[in-house]
């Protein structure tokens, strides 16, 4: 759920920490033996997290959070050090220091119209080209990142506020409510409104 990673900022730190997730080719190395210990501290990184829930606080959601992130930071540490993938690696950071001056962007303009062609604009690449370096970091589309980035903000909104949906749907960039309903319930398996009756106090 790379969304829980994003719901509070989109850096794309996201993108670099969900990286060993992303390499799905037929040499991925999927399991980690517990010779390294690691399956051990991610184990108890996990018992961490199940004690902050359920996270009906901003303490323990940051909490929490930041235990998913120990985690992540494990297991990129640990196949940084498989010399197979390194060259893997890189391509994938070169790809996302290509994306950082998008995603800076997308802080601070996701309530606007993000076409296609501003997405080239502001990193200086063809459609063609966009599309693949985006699908290689992300896993999506670019259109299909913006909403999942769109719908974390949303998801804060929902609960975090008393706005009504259609202003939350405003304020994160969807100009119909129907259609934010819509890609809502695609990506999260509920409405807006349910997601907010089952938040706590919801």
């Amino acid at each position: 759920m790379p969304d829980v990673l994003r719901a509070k900022e989109a850096t794309g730190e996201d993108v670099q920490y969900l990286m060993p997730f992303l390499l799905q080719d037929s040499q991925f190395p999927h399991v980690i033996s517990r010779r390294t210990g690691i399956p051990a501290q991610v184990f108890d990184l996990i018992h961490k997290i199940q004690s902050q829930l359920p996270a009906i606080t901003d303490h323990k959601r940051l909490a929490a959070r930041t235990y998913l992130t120990m985690i992540l930071v494990l297991l990129i540490n640990h196949y940084e050090g498989h010399l197979a993938l390194s060259s893997v690696f890189d391509r994938r950071r070169r790809a996302f220091d290509r994306l950082r001056p998008l995603f800076d962007y997308l802080e601070g303009h996701y309530p606007e119209p993000i076409s296609l062609s501003k997405a080239t604009d502001i990193v200086g690449m063809s459609k063609g080209s966009l599309h693949a370096v985006v699908k290689q970091v992300t896993g999506y589309s670019f259109d299909t990142y913006l909403n999942h980035f769109r719908v974390a903000k949303a998801q804060v909104l929902l609960g975090s506020t008393d706005k009504p949906i259609s202003e939350v749907s405003r304020d994160v960039g969807f100009c119909d409510q129907s259609y934010f309903g819509l890609v809502f319930r695609r990506l999260t398996q509920v409405t807006p409104r349910e997601y907010r009756k089952i938040l706590p106090d919801g």
